[in-house]
């Protein structure tokens, strides 16, 4: 009689705990999913860098950047940097190789899916100046252009 007791008892426990959604502990990821992908990503090159800046978006706690210097860059087949927040320097880079990116905003519920890729390649040329005191002529179906650097 006890034992038919104690089974009784503990069916009814588990048809209450199936009833309530098993006891749980997992959150819905449907009222809160995770962060979108960050907008207008943009990367500047430097010397022996590249820097990235990004929009920041709205529940992201934190952010990442895949990197590869083959176009094409997802979250399966880039090098990855954790943790980082805009605006992010990548050192230690090779001049003249070109570097693609994505980013993706990341919180408690999840990473979001990849930005749009951009690319850089760090040079340690720096851009010519504009030129100075630029004076034109014009005769006879020609034009001379003076400058100076």
């Amino acid at each position: 009689m006890k034992s038919k007791l104690v089974y009784y008892i503990l069916t009814v426990f588990c048809f209450f705990i199936l009833a309530c959604g098993g006891g749980g502990g997992g959150e819905d990821l449907q009222s809160n999913p995770p962060p979108e992908a960050p907008l207008n990503v943009i990367s500047i090159s430097g010397n022996g860098q590249v820097g990235l800046s990004w929009e920041n978006e709205a529940g992201a706690t934190t952010y990442h950047i895949y990197w590869s210097t083959t176009a094409g860059v997802t979250k399966q087949t880039g090098a990855k940097i954790l943790d980082v927040s805009s605006i992010y320097y990548h050192t230690g880079l090779t001049n003249g190789t070109t570097y693609y990116y994505v980013v993706t905003a990341a919180n408690q519920y999840g990473e979001s899916t990849e930005s749009l890729e951009v690319s850089a390649t760090p040079s340690h040329i720096a851009p010519p100046l504009p030129p100075k005191e630029v004076v034109a002529f014009g005769f006879d179906r020609k034009a001379i252009i003076r400058w100076t650097d």
